[in-house]
């Protein structure tokens, strides 16, 4: 099969661009091959699509270190038709795409990749990222993934396989609009490096730490540990005085997080719905409605 291999977009006059899987050159038709950085600091760009020839994709050999990186003024960017299923690496893949506020990564094939470090690093606009169609059993290093992305207000990452991770740091890093994260589903048995892993992630209130971590501090990983309790069915223990990393728990900041629990009379109150009050509120407000059930006895 003829291929022609692009390694550079070098049409800064052009903002929106289309890649076509399948070039005729000579008479031949050629099959449309992408190298590593062919888009790098292209911030001129707003719009990049790749278009299906004859049913055949874009393909990606080897890698995509750099492809997206520092393409600032991309606001559209539609990769269903790349295949990246032989590609190894995404290190820094769309790091600085500032101005993407979506993504659509459902047809993105990433079985073959080990290297996932900042991957979407300093996408500063990014609200959201539907990361299920991900395939992460062969990935090593997450470094700084996620890091810097002030906008993301959310991570479904319960479908991540981290068998094989053995590096973490900065992986959440500065994602100071994220408040809530679940890691639960974590195998981090041969992570090595935790480094400032939440560092700069304030107003992460909820964390469902993994079964698996040992060994590692609270201040390591960029947490205060007089800021968090840990939460169970009924009871909540702050972690002042210790600055272990607790595995297989619910961190909380604050103590306006309480489980539901039933009262002596069978009724379940929810005292989530009372949103942030303390706990002689919480305490006055049981007696009183305690007291209210007695009478009507």
């Amino acid at each position: 099969t003829n291929a022609v291999t692009i390694s550079s977009y070098t049409n800064d006059s052009k903002t929106q661009v289309v890649v076509p899987s399948q070039m005729t050159i000579g008479g031949n038709v050629c099959q449309v091959i992408l190298s590593g950085n062919v888009f790098m600091s292209k911030s001129n760009i707003t719009s990049i699509s790749f278009a299906s020839v004859s049913s055949t994709k874009v393909l990606i050999k080897e890698h995509c270190i750099n492809m997206f990186n520092g393409c600032s003024s991309l606001t559209s960017l539609n990769i269903n038709n790349l295949d990246t299923s032989s590609a190894t690496k995404m290190t820094s893949m769309f790091v600085e795409c500032s101005s993407l506020t979506s993504l659509d990564l459902s047809s993105f094939n990433t079985s073959s990749v080990t290297d996932m470090s900042y991957m979407f690093g300093r996408c500063l606009s990014l609200t959201s990222l539907d990361l299920s169609s991900f395939d992460t059993r062969l990935v090593t290093t997450m470094e700084a993934m996620f890091g810097f992305c002030p906008s993301l207000t959310s991570l479904d990452l319960s479908k991540f396989n981290t068998n094989l991770l053995t590096n973490m740091s900065y992986m959440f890093a500065s994602c100071s609009s994220l408040t809530s994260l679940d890691i639960s589903s974590f195998n981090t048995s041969g992570v090595t490096n935790f480094s400032d892993m939440f560092t700069g992630s304030d107003k992460l209130n909820v964390i469902k730490t993994p079964q698996t971590v040992s060994s590692i501090k609270l201040s390591d990983v960029g947490l205060e540990s007089n800021k968090f309790f840990v939460s169970t069915d009924m009871t909540q223990t702050k972690l002042e005085g210790t600055d272990n990393f607790p595995s297989g728990v619910i961190l909380v900041t604050d103590a306006q997080y309480i489980p539901s629990e039933p009262s002596e009379t069978g009724v379940a109150i929810d005292f989530t719905i009372f949103g942030i009050i303390s706990l002689s509120c919480v305490f006055a407000l049981f007696v009183v409605f305690n007291k209210k059930s007695k009478r009507n006895v």
